[in-house]
């Protein structure tokens, strides 16, 4: 069938299908580009799977926390191809932070807890994206919680923490 303008339907729908082909991949290396976020490491005595920046290479220039608030990200469903292999992490200590910070996620098991990974210490504006669990875990799924931990930068004093959920998930 032709339209109006002469030509065919599925013509048309070949190329509305390789336009958005096209749309879909630039939009896949602009994404990937971006979630690589700064590539500099982290200066000695901090986490060596940690990176300058933010994630996403987003920027911050607002109000600072003050040294009591602490901000952070971290990926609420961290999945892994098999339990040694590197997962998304997605920890952050943004740029409004004034304060370092470490992660530690547990697994908990009935009545038992179970410290399956630990980060270094994060400065703000720095961020891990990938890692690796500290302990390797078999193929399923693993409801645990992160404590996130802030430290005076000055003085390494424990200044408070945080705790969320997170889970981890092992495909085999």
């Amino acid at each position: 069938m032709k339209t109006v303008d002469g030509t065919s339907n599925s013509f048309n729908r070949k190329i509305l299908l390789i336009l958005t082909a096209a749309i879909a991949a630039i939009a896949l290396i602009i994404s990937s580009i971006s979630a690589l976020g700064s590539d500099k490491k982290l200066p000695d005595g901090y986490d060596p799977a940690g990176r300058e920046g933010m994630l996403f290479s987003e920027t911050y220039e607002g109000e600072k926390n003050s040294p009591s608030t602490l901000s952070y990200r971290i990926n609420s469903a961290i999945e892994l191809e098999n339990g040694a292999a590197k997962g998304a992490f997605m920890i952050e200590n943004p740029a409004k932070n004034v304060i370092d910070l470490t992660v530690k996620i547990i697994y908990k098991d009935g009545d038992s807890e179970y410290l399956v990974y630990e980060s270094g210490l994060l400065p703000p504006n720095s961020h891990i994206m990938y890692d690796f669990l500290d302990t390797p875990l078999d193929e399923g799924t693993y409801p645990c919680y992160a404590l996130i931990t802030g430290f005076d930068p000055d003085n390494g004093k424990e200044l408070g923490h945080i705790q969320c959920d997170v889970n981890i998930v092992v495909n085999k």
